[in-house]
């Protein structure tokens, strides 16, 4: 496999290198790669100068996210394209998008009738054990014996 795709990895590879970057260097205030540099050699909080809290408060963290976030992403829509065998399998296709949106409402119109305040881990292992339980009740509707 990776000799087929050898290319297509090179490239994906490379293009993801560039967005990293560029991640880190624009912005509202525009670092330059020296400044990236020396942001990532200091981190003393105690005598940084303001590009480099910039550089660490704010971007790295946010650039690592996104590809947290999108490699993620990309192995779980490979995993629902390959276990149903169709190229456009989406989440819609499972209910688990369904299922995740009828917990977020639940919860919160829960929450707003009795006036409490959710703790911060309890919207999304609702919304986790809502889309699992629709697609619960989906595999259970469709592998029924006639």
């Amino acid at each position: 496999m990776w000799c087929k795709y050898r290319l297509a990895w090179f490239f994906g590879a490379m293009a993801l290198a560039i967005a990293f970057v560029l991640s880190l260097k624009c912005g509202s205030v525009s670092l330059s790669l020296g400044e990236i540099v020396k942001g990532l050699g200091e981190f003393n909080y105690a005598d940084m100068s303001i590009t480099s809290r910039i550089f660490i408060d704010v971007r790295l963290p946010r650039a690592i996210l996104a590809v947290v976030a999108g490699v993620g992403l990309a192995m779980v829509g490979a995993l629902l394209q390959t276990s149903t065998k169709n190229d456009l399998a989406d989440p819609f296709l499972f209910g688990l998008s369904s299922g995740a949106s009828a917990g977020a409402v639940i919860l919160l119109f829960g929450d707003l009738m009795s006036r409490t305040v959710l703790a911060p881990q309890e919207l999304p292992v609702g919304i986790v054990t809502a889309a699992l339980g629709g697609l619960f009740v989906l595999y259970r509707v469709g592998y029924q014996k006639s």
